[in-house]
């Protein structure tokens, strides 16, 4: 298993090291917890990954960090949200992929975009990444995050596995 904090310590070399695993994902909040599969792929294999931690230091420190999408720009994102200095993060161009991750903390949540990393502040029920559409349909019909991204699961192909939760 990959977990995102372990491989936040390498940032400087994500590019190099992870240039083509995608963490396709579905991540959901709802009343304070964040959940999201577990489910990566890279040359069409699966893998099992750690999508959403608690972040241990910098002024989000406590807060919780969940990334869809590119997973070199997921761990950069991780990298700059514990040091507290949100910067563009460069695209690779021979590609159109991108990140985007969920910042939540007790009183306030954020989404960002790898492209600019301004955090865009959002209320009740949110989900980013490719099962989004079907977790938020769950979220508003009544279901809880975890069971939200369950159910997005067996709707995206890119969503499996696992489902992980943590509590704001």
């Amino acid at each position: 298993m990959i977990d995102i904090h372990e491989i936040s310590q390498i940032c400087i070399f994500a590019n190099r090291i992870l240039p083509r695993i995608a963490v396709i994902t579905t991540i959901a909040v709802k009343d304070g917890v964040v959940a999201a599969d577990s489910q990566s792929t890279a040359s069409f294999k699966r893998f099992d990954v750690v999508k959403i931690h608690r972040v241990g230091t910098g002024p989000f420190s406590g807060w919780v960090f969940g990334g869809a999408g590119k997973l070199s720009l997921v761990m950069k994102m991780l990298c700059q949200i514990e040091t507290g200095s949100l910067e563009s993060l460069e695209a690779d161009t021979s590609d159109d992929t991108s990140a985007y991750g969920l910042l939540v903390g007790p009183k306030v949540s954020y989404r960002l975009d790898s492209t600019s990393m301004i955090p865009m502040k959002f209320k009740g029920p949110y989900a980013i990444g490719s099962g989004e559409e079907f977790a938020m349909g769950a979220m508003l019909a009544g279901s809880t995050a975890a069971q939200a991204v369950k159910i997005a699961s067996k709707l995206d192909v890119y969503t499996g596995g696992p489902v992980r939760t943590i509590a704001v």
